[in-house]
């Protein structure tokens, strides 16, 4: 699994890189996490229905295509033109972006297959035929919570320096996400190495709420990236 703090990171540091319009910087990194909400389906698919595994079924499919960036920046165009407002289209060009830079990250730095040209059942991947080790993609996964915190932390440090700016009364509730995120690290680094039955039912169940606060935390507190410069 790739690590979707790691690609909201690699989003925010993106906007810098290529030149972007600084205030795309907040939607891009929503984009880049938005794909991984295919574990949503993945869980509902477990629960509701009779596929035999949805995590081929439904991971690194639908969300990680070519096509779902195409129809997020048309549906946004679109829906910007219905309400009349401009900003919209703004938001749907950078969540495009992000996606599209999830999408190719996950093909060059990640050893996950993405079908990038779903619903044609080709894929690309530079490290497709890597076969890590169970224990090292049980670790992989806890790391996951490793990058929240390093985004969170990222999101407190720069809020900071701008305290006018976002939700700074959201500040107190952030640093203690900090803590818990780093604490689910340590906590799924030694059920890792336990090999703790139902390991990924118990990494679902927190990994989701994390991902869903991440993409809120970065939309309530966008202004921030916008008046700040993020710096190394």
């Amino acid at each position: 699994m790739a690590q979707a703090g790691a690609h909201a990171i690699i989003g925010m540091y993106s906007s810098r890189l290529f030149s972007l319009n600084k205030s795309l910087t907040p939607s891009l990194i929503i984009g880049s996490l938005i794909p991984d909400l295919d574990i949503i389906l993945v869980v509902l698919g477990k629960l509701f229905t009779n596929i035999s595994d949805p995590i081929i079924f439904f991971q690194r499919k639908g969300t990680h295509s070519l096509i779902f960036v195409l129809f997020m920046y048309l549906a946004f165009q679109i829906l910007s033109e219905i309400l009349k407002k401009p900003n919209i289209r703004h938001h749907g060009l950078g969540i495009s972006i992000g996606i599209f830079i999830h999408i190719l990250a996950d093909s060059i730095l990640f050893s996950d297959v993405v079908f990038i040209l779903w619903p044609l059942q080709l894929n690309l991947n530079l490290w497709e035929y890597n076969n890590p080790s169970l224990l090292m993609t049980k670790l992989l996964m806890a790391s996951e919570f490793l990058f929240f915190r390093i985004l969170t932390w990222i999101i407190i440090e720069v809020s900071i320096s701008r305290i006018d700016l976002g939700f700074p009364e959201l500040l107190p509730f952030l640093s203690k996400w900090k803590n818990i995120e780093f604490y689910l690290f340590i906590v799924f680094i030694f059920f890792s190495i336990i090999n703790i039955p139902f390991y990924d039912i118990i990494f679902w169940i927190f990994y989701i709420p994390s991902l869903i606060i991440s993409i809120i935390t970065v939309w309530l507190m966008r202004d921030i990236f916008i008046k700040n410069e993020i710096r190394d």
